[in-house]
């Protein structure tokens, strides 16, 4: 009998399915992969592209010729609603799919409806970072603006409240989205050098929570590529200026926004026991704890790490062998190393901390690329 496995969205563990399947394709398992992406377009990918490192047109992972090697068949449509106890997907279209097991990696969406009613004037005049596959199409006109006269460019960082809170209530930013507006704004300055850059940290302090001396290299970094850094956040969007909650207006031709991304509007009704996060609650096999025959990464940040993407890849390549899924690594104890962290400044530097040192270093191309895999 064959099985139908159903990957829905493209992500990093799913691309790491795809190339297991190039090795070992089971002959009794259909697979079909839900998404309109035509190419994978990781943090990494996106950020060399910007940052001119890679030309746009090679940004990412093409998927076609993976997914014909690997005999996998997609489906150019959008979710609109999961049933997971009777192993159901409703399409766009209105057709259902029925599955044996369902893996969750959709691209984190920026709801633009919600982003209008919290930053108004976001939709007309901000030019937001998801989808990817958008974003890269219209990153080139940016840059071509750039190259023939000075722009102000801002990155928008944080999620804006539907009213403006008080210092003590704002929400902080989570450092994978924080570190990653940090590496934008880098290779914004590299990919636009004539032009101003401007890093609005969502109110506040830049690596607010890490250690001072990685808060003090990365000021230092900043300072250093003349990108100004605002500890404020934006409470609206208008044609050539950026308004600040603080009240103050900031000129800029370009606004990006590097904004909190939300789970699938479809992901609350779908039955699945989820997390306080609002992402589907996972045991150590990345199976949800409600429906196992339903595989995610589980909560934010572990669905940005490489480690959990491998790990979400092992356990599909062992459901479909019929072998019990590994489990994941035990959780690291509270005493144990804090890993070191690092920013990529994209002209072949990186900011790296580690135990309460950090600095500056240089770094080869092969060593950068290791480090954002790891």
């Amino acid at each position: 009998m064959i099985r139908h496995l159903v990957l829905l969205g493209m992500g990093p563990g799913h691309l790491l399915l795809l190339k297991a399947l190039l090795k070992k394709r089971p002959a009794d398992v259909a697979i079909s992969l839900i998404s309109r992406q035509k190419r994978y377009v990781g943090d990494a990918h996106l950020l060399q592209s910007v940052a001119t490192r890679v030309a746009m047109d090679n940004c990412g992972v093409l998927l076609e010729p993976l997914l014909r090697a690997a005999t996998v068949r997609q489906l150019h449509h959008h979710v609109k609603a999961v049933d997971p106890a009777a192993k159901v997907l409703l399409l766009d279209d209105g057709r259902e799919l029925r599955f044996d097991w369902l893996s969750l990696e959709p691209e984190p969406a920026q709801r633009r409806d919600a982003l209008e009613a919290a930053l108004p004037g976001a939709r007309a005049n901000g030019l937001f970072i998801r989808p990817r596959e958008a974003f890269c199409a219209l990153w080139p006109r940016v840059a071509e603006l750039a190259a023939a006269r000075p722009l102000s460019l801002a990155v928008i960082c944080g999620s804006p409240p539907a009213k403006a809170p008080t210092p003590a209530e704002s929400k902080p930013v989570a450092w994978a989205d924080e570190k990653f507006a940090i590496e934008l704004a880098f290779a914004v300055r590299r990919a636009c050098g004539g032009s101003a850059v401007t890093l609005i940290t969502g109110g506040q302090p830049v690596a607010d929570g890490r250690h001072p001396a990685l808060q003090s290299c990365l000021q230092t970094a900043l300072k250093q590529r003349r990108i100004t850094v605002l500890v404020d956040a934006a409470s609206g969007i208008q044609s050539g200026e950026v308004v600040l909650r603080s009240g103050a207006r900031l000129s800029c031709d370009v606004p990006l926004l590097a904004l909190d991304a939300a789970p699938p509007t479809w992901l609350a009704d779908s039955g699945l026991a989820l997390d306080a996060q609002g992402q589907v609650a996972v045991d150590a096999a990345n199976r949800s704890t409600s429906h196992p025959h339903v595989h995610a990464h589980g909560s934010w940040p572990a669905s940005k790490s490489m480690p959990s993407a491998r790990q979400l890849a092992a356990n599909l390549c062992a459901v479909m062998d019929q072998k019990p899924p590994p489990q994941g690594r035990p959780a690291r104890k509270p005493q144990a190393l804090a890993p070191a962290q690092w920013l990529d400044t994209a002209d072949g530097r990186a900011v790296l901390g580690w135990r309460g040192w950090a600095w500056q270093s240089w770094v080869a191309g092969a060593a950068l690329r290791w480090l954002h895999q790891s």
